[in-house]
């Protein structure tokens, strides 16, 4: 969201240039969404937990470490800053094999409420980038500043992956298997 600001204000970018770079991460985003994906469906050896939670490592842990060393990208580097930005978006593409497909295999038939739902919640979360440059970001040129907000993401980003290694899972949830056996069986038990 505030890639055009870091790139004017930060990497001393020009306007034009600007908004042509603030494009690239999210159309090289899309590219690996769309990669991975396939690359996940591809993938044949091994239990499907140890492919979630490959690909959940590498799209959360990678960007969480890329985010600490692009807080030290130097002043006469700003190509490498803009490069680390596309690298982050681009490993962050990775989610849909990772925990996009276990919400997946979690939910089964009931994917598209579940898969909603974290939609939704990445939609509160948008709130939370302007807050973090609220809260440490004075002056937007000020390297050290956006340093504190992309340590506080890199942070959240590892501890987010350590939780999905420890809970992720590939059989379906319990609320997967109502049948209609099932809930006559219940209604036959609550009439009673």
């Amino acid at each position: 969201m505030y890639a055009p600001t870091y790139f004017n204000n930060v990497l001393k970018f020009g306007i034009a240039e600007t908004g042509l770079l603030g494009i690239l991460p999210a159309f090289f985003n899309m590219v690996a969404k769309l990669s991975s994906g396939y690359a996940s469906d591809m993938w044949s050896y091994g239990n499907e937990r140890v492919k979630l939670v490959t690909f959940n490592s590498f799209a959360l842990v990678v960007p969480g470490i890329l985010f600490f060393a692009l807080g030290y990208v130097p002043n006469h580097s700003p190509w490498l800053g803009f490069w680390m930005t596309v690298a982050i978006e681009c490993t962050l593409g990775a989610n849909c094999g990772g925990f996009y497909k276990c919400a997946t295999l979690v939910s089964r038939q009931y994917s598209h409420f579940v898969i909603a739902n974290i939609q939704f919640i990445k939609c509160i979360t948008l709130f939370a980038a302007p807050g973090l440059v609220a809260i440490f970001v004075e002056d937007d040129s000020s390297r050290e500043q956006w340093r504190n907000v992309f340590f506080v993401f890199g942070i959240v980003l590892i501890i987010a992956n350590t939780l999905f290694c420890f809970l992720a899972t590939d059989k379906p949830a319990k609320f997967t298997t109502i049948t209609h056996k099932s809930n006559a069986i219940k209604d036959k038990e609550t009439s009673i």
